[in-house]
Order: structure tokens, then sequence, then C-alpha cells
């Protein structure tokens, strides 16, 4: 069996960084986790691989996808 894959795209490198790393901490994730930082590099993934979760921040208006679950993430101070 395959692993899922949660992909997060964020165009902020460091806080996509932070981010990863703090996901990486909860061993009990059942997701290999990918980051992209553009669009275009999630695009040339997506050719060799499926993603399973799409954590697409908001600001990045990204809705290109068939057949996964995307997720938006937004500041909740900007609501």
């Amino acid at each position: 069996m395959s692993e899922k894959i949660l992909a997060i795209l964020e165009p902020e490198k460091e806080y996509a960084n932070l981010f990863l790393s703090f996901l990486e901490e909860k061993q009990e994730l059942p997701y290999k986790i990918r980051v992209f930082t553009k669009e275009q590099a999630l695009q040339e993934f997506l050719k060799e691989a499926t993603v399973d979760v799409l954590l697409a921040a908001e600001r990045s208006n990204y809705k290109e996808l068939e057949g996964i679950c995307l997720l938006y993430t937004s500041d909740a101070a900007e609501e």
C-alpha cells in the first residue's frame, strides 16, 4: 500500500518550513508531507505522484485540482 501524501502550498518559505517541522513532530500523522512554495513546483510533482490532501494558503488562490481534499488556510486577524 502506498503512502498517503499531504501537500502544503504556502508561498512564505519560512512559515512553510516551520509548519513542516511542527507536523513532523506528530509521529502518528498518517501522511508523507511535501511542502511547496510555488504552484509550478506542485504542478510538476503532480505529474509524477498523487496528493491525497492539499493544504493551501488562501492567498495562493489554487483551485485547479480535482479529486483532492483541498483545505485553505487564512489569517484569522483578517477575518
